[in-house]
């Protein structure tokens, strides 16, 4: 389960689509369809056209996954930050309804506009 009283998760990348597959295939729902995906140092986070997939690798031999799943309907609000000189983390913040905030890392300004475009794309 993600910690909402974490500061941030990840510092993600935006890689291929079939980088979770084993992991997300299986959980998809008809209709549903994996639009961006994107990978830290071995967490993730899958964005489909439905959700967001919050992917937690557990313990040293990362046999253990938490997946956590964010329904675009419980989204309430987003805000994006882009890297600056010295703080070079580029941050997605995503509040959730009746659960709290959450925070993406992403490691170039670009992912985290595509990431926030995405979101947009769905909540309006």
């Amino acid at each position: 389960m993600i910690d909402f009283n974490q500061e941030s998760l990840f510092k993600l990348d935006a890689v291929n689509y079939d980088t979770f597959d084993d992991l997300i295939v299986p959980i998809l729902v008809d209709g549903e369809e994996i639009e961006q995906v994107y990978q830290g140092y071995r967490d993730g986070l899958v964005i489909t056209n439905k959700r967001l997939i919050a992917i937690n690798v557990k313990g040293l031999s990362g046999a253990k996954v938490d997946m956590t799943s964010i329904p675009f309907s419980k989204i309430c609000m987003y805000s994006i930050e882009t890297k600056g000189t010295i703080d070079l983390d580029a941050e997605l913040d995503i509040w959730i309804s009746t659960v709290g905030k959450i925070r993406f890392c992403f490691s170039s300004n670009s992912c985290m506009h595509d990431a926030g475009k995405l979101i947009c794309k769905h909540l309006l």
